[in-house]
């Protein structure tokens, strides 16, 4: 009931509820103090709101990953999927787009171990961008035409990888995998 509720309306609690179902296979005290203070939390703010507002129905994705900061050297990929007006948010002096409650948010522990913030943050651009694809085909096959999706990450390496800007010295440091948005793009 909790996992339902956190991704239809309050998308704080799923990290909190990735964390206890990664460790559920090893139960702790830990564990139980986690659970009682997520089912606090819930009983404490049992009301929140979503609110959608017209604007166009173009797919914007924010991208964003915690490095090593699971149990086990894990890092969390986490995104947040909405639907928005076609502005072109590349100039700074641009009015930011609107944006309107999430349609989808990511918030998942990658099996991988990341051997640096930048490949967490590549790895989360990946997924993210897996799931845009199905969520751009979705909105095709409704009738609403999609440009390119804009994808934001706040780290400049990451962005440099996937747009080809920035050279890196160690190319196999990084997975392979992750190069599949840089084709995409």
């Amino acid at each position: 009931m909790l996992l339902y509720y956190a991704q239809a309306i309050d998308c704080t609690m799923l990290p909190a509820l990735g964390s206890l179902a990664a460790a559920q296979s090893k139960a702790s005290k830990t564990s139980a103090k986690a659970c009682t203070k997520l089912l606090n939390c819930a009983a404490t703010h049992p009301d929140a709101v979503v609110r959608y507002h017209k604007s166009g129905m173009i797919l914007r994705i924010h991208s964003d990953a915690s490095y090593l900061s699971k149990m086990e050297a894990r890092s969390r990929a986490g995104g947040f999927f909405c639907l928005g007006d076609n502005t072109d948010d590349s100039s700074p002096d641009a009015p930011p787009p609107t944006l309107n409650g999430a349609i989808h948010i990511n918030s998942s522990i990658m099996n991988n171990v990341m051997a640096s913030a930048t490949e967490a943050e590549l790895g989360a651009l990946f997924h993210d961008a897996q799931d845009g694809c199905t969520f751009q085909q979705c909105l095709l096959f409704l009738g609403h035409r999609q440009p390119a999706t804009p994808i934001q990450t706040d780290n400049a390496c990451a962005e440099g990888i996937i747009n080809d800007t920035v050279k890196q010295k160690k190319s196999k440091a990084i997975g392979m995998r992750f190069y599949w948005v840089r084709d995409r793009i």
